[in-house]
């Protein structure tokens, strides 16, 4: 009962913490609906349109490997504010770019305020959260991105529906994030609190730990579960299936309807089932509904489109958890800053452009198997969270 009212006065505090999230997400994932749009726009192919991904990823990789640096001379409230706020700023200007160098310098420039988020967040949450309570916190903050996939069609088409073309839709999130930015640096209750800077003994340190490579590898698999999918299904149900992308954006919000269950599941099931057996499931089902995706068989296919965007979503409470049960605080910021960086860089970049590569020169299908077979490779390292002890309770 005392943690469940601990929880319950943080909870208004999460919940906007949530939303900004969500807002920082949205203003990366929205280009994935928008993809087929810009491609016909700019005039360019599937390896190239995917590309673009990969200099957000870039902007993004590096912004998150310094964002530590930062955090520790900014206080995370505002880093977060100026986050949000930067990516709306990039976004306005993106919607008037008509060249593909222009488009390319502000989406890196978008990936790097969006990167200065996430340890900032996390840092955040320590500040408002007591350990105990980091699982369901995590597993409420981790409803930003599934519930970005639902709502960034929808938001994409009412952008190209209302300002005439997928200009209008950047444009819309843009003002959102200006305005948020503003609600939260006047409300938020946490994250007035700077973080330790990383020093080079304790960076020594972090990439000794076998867990912070295994954290990594499971991060990267899950924004490729994610984040790849969404952004390809659009060309993949275009190009291959025969839809329209007006019909492929809804298909692809619905095939999200179910990840905010998914989500809560996961911080639900994971301190039950344990972390090791959840990342297992993650791995295994991922991997198999990625090659259910690629097959020629269209019923098949829609069912493993329909099941894969749950399990990411499912799994991203467990591989936080993993970080917050073995791992000091002390020590958050320099393993967030390193890990996730190399597993976004993967999964929102790397991923993509090979994605493209494939659908240029094979099939989006083949693309889609061949990720599949690759989730299943992390099954083997899950025994290390068998060898790294947990840390001992923190007393209430």
């Amino acid at each position: 009962m005392e943690q469940a009212a601990r929880f319950k006065q943080a909870l208004p505090w999460v919940m906007l913490l949530s939303i900004m999230f969500f807002v920082n997400y949205t203003n990366r994932s929205i280009f994935g609906p928008l993809l087929v749009y810009i491609e016909a726009d700019l005039g360019l192919n599937h390896s190239q349109t995917t590309g673009l991904l990969l200099y957000l990823s870039i902007g993004f990789t590096v912004s998150m490997a310094l964002s530590s640096f930062v955090a520790a001379r900014v206080y995370p409230l505002y880093l977060i504010s100026i986050s949000v706020c930067g990516s709306g700023l990039c976004l306005i200007a993106i919607s008037q770019a008509h060249s593909v160098t222009a488009f390319t310098v502000l989406l890196i420039m978008l990936g790097a305020v969006a990167g200065l988020y996430m340890t900032s967040a996390m840092a955040t949450m320590g500040t408002i959260i007591q350990p105990q309570l980091w699982t369901k916190s995590l597993a409420l903050h981790e409803l930003a991105p599934p519930l970005s996939f639902i709502l960034g069609p929808l938001i994409a088409e009412a952008g190209v529906a209302l300002g005439g073309s997928w200009r209008g839709a950047v444009i819309m999130m843009g003002c959102v994030s200006l305005v948020m930015s503003v609600v939260f640096v006047l409300t938020e209750r946490g994250g007035r609190q700077k973080t330790n800077p990383p020093s080079l003994g304790g960076l020594k340190e972090a990439l000794s730990m076998p867990i912070l490579w295994f954290f990594a590898w499971s991060m990267a698999i899950g924004v490729v579960g994610e984040f790849v999918p969404y952004n390809i299904l659009p060309l993949h149900l275009t190009f291959e299936r025969g839809l329209s992308p007006d019909d492929a954006n809804k298909l692809l919000s619905i095939t999200r309807l179910l990840c905010p269950v998914a989500v809560l599941a996961g911080g639900f099931l994971t301190p039950r089932i344990g972390v090791r057996r959840t990342i297992q499931l993650f791995f295994s089902i991922q991997g198999a509904t990625l090659i259910m995706t690629g097959l020629p068989w269209f019923g098949l296919a829609l069912t493993g489109m329909f099941i894969q965007p749950l399990i990411a979503p499912f799994a991203f409470p467990a591989i936080f958890t993993m970080v917050t049960e073995r791992i000091p605080l002390a020590q958050h910021p320099i393993i967030f800053g390193l890990a996730v960086p190399i597993g976004s860089c993967i999964g929102l970049g790397i991923v993509p452009k090979f994605m493209g590569i494939m659908g240029d020169h094979l099939s989006f299908s083949l693309g889609f198997m061949v990720l599949g077979v690759i989730c299943f490779a992390g099954l083997p390292f899950c025994r290390l969270l068998r060898s790294t002890p947990k840390l001992p309770p923190n007393p209430a």
